[in-house]
């Protein structure tokens, strides 16, 4: 029989097998598909500082916070390295999103985020290769991102370093209760895995698992973000700054000389495919900006499914209703953010440590959303 079985080998799952096994707590992660290959794989990375009072707000900023040491932790404990940067972004403005972004620089610096306003030429002074269409700028240097690539590799292997087993190519059908009680998984194919608890850490198939019929199954609904990739010289980066556009999207530099450009927020359910034109639109929007995209090749494209909840909240700690099974879902587009602090305090609830907020309990009444991330 198996300790603790984690339905989902995302960040989420993975995180929390981190966390439960330096509790001492044995683990086994089943993913469906390859471990970190879901939104995981798909997202950009940015760490924004978070100032604001309702919980998710104090939720994001613990955990950017966190995010310096706890990638020095996964590099120690994995031996591989991150793509940590934390040379902050500038939110570029062309002349139709002036006022929206001089509207956003101001509920920024009242909020006591550490911006500062720049016309255009302040914006090249710092970031030569942006265009003439730059016509202003807020520069956060506090700002930080990460490859989540790296990320989910480095948790995989510190699982396994740790002694934790991980199982891919392991779709969960549904989940066992037994008495009121999660006592395990079926597969896909059929086979029965005995469990002590049951941790659902399935991101947008989370709500798709049979046998919870009794549970406090949270709404959850998959927002397909589409991305792409551009080859540049990594001893000479087109820029050094995250680069982000009013609106939505991002030039992400890389430390291993590609740009990560995006993205889209499309209810498309479960479908993962990439439309050239989607790809094309946002990339002319980031060549408005960034002029010289245009000469640098094209090497990856791709989409994820970023799991929301109906109130765009994370789904954290026990059931409730069903004992020995928990939740550790709905990061909605935060999941990369999340990843330093979350699995932590889950962990703690789990292991007769501190309560999770409320407002993420898997039993709470969804309502309208709390807290809208600066960037999605």
């Amino acid at each position: 029989m198996t300790g603790h079985l984690i339905v989902g080998g995302g960040v989420a799952g993975l995180g929390l097998a981190l966390r439960l096994l330096q509790k001492g707590v044995p683990v086994r992660v089943l993913e469906r598909d390859r471990t970190g290959r879901a939104a995981s794989w798909a997202a950009a990375g940015y760490l924004p500082p978070t100032v604001g009072t309702d919980p998710l707000a104090r939720l994001h900023g613990d955990c950017v916070a966190a995010w310096p040491a706890f990638a020095r932790e996964l590099e120690g404990l994995s031996g591989l390295p991150l793509d940590f940067h934390d040379a902050g972004a500038l939110t570029v403005a062309v002349p139709e999103t002036l006022a929206a972004a001089r509207a956003l620089y101001e509920a920024q610096a009242a909020l006591g985020w550490p911006v500062v306003w720049l016309d255009g030429d302040g914006a090249r002074a710092l970031e030569p290769a942006l265009g003439p269409d730059v016509v202003g700028a807020i520069h956060n240097p506090a700002v930080c991102w990460v490859d989540p690539r790296k990320v989910s590799a480095a948790l995989d292997t510190a699982v396994r370093k740790l002694g934790g087993e991980i199982v891919e190519g392991a779709e969960v059908a549904r989940v066992t209760v037994e008495a009121g009680r999660a006592t395990g998984v079926i597969l896909g194919d059929g086979t029965a895995i005995r469990a002590e608890a049951v941790t659902v850490a399935a991101g947008a198939w989370a709500g798709t698992l049979g046998g919870l019929e009794g549970a406090n199954v949270p709404p959850m609904r998959p927002v397909r973000g589409q991305m792409a990739a551009v080859a540049d010289d990594a001893a000479s980066p087109l820029t050094r700054r995250l680069i982000r556009r009013i609106g939505r999207g991002a030039v992400t530099p890389r430390g291993d000389g590609r740009l990560v450009i995006g993205t889209t927020v499309e209810d498309a359910g479960f479908a993962v495919e990439t439309h050239e034109h989607d790809i094309a639109a946002f990339m002319a929007e980031a060549v408005r900006i960034l002029p010289a995209l245009k000469d640098r090749p094209l090497i990856e494209t791709w989409a994820g499914l970023r799991p929301y909840t109906q109130d765009g909240l994370p789904v954290l700690g026990p059931d409730g209703r069903v004992a020995r099974l928990s939740w550790c879902t709905g990061y909605a587009a935060d999941g990369i953010i999340c990843t330093s602090r979350v699995p932590s305090l889950v962990a703690d609830a789990l292991t007769g440590g501190e309560a999770i907020d409320p407002a993420f309990r898997p039993g709470r009444t969804y309502t309208g959303r709390l807290h809208a991330p600066e960037f999605e």
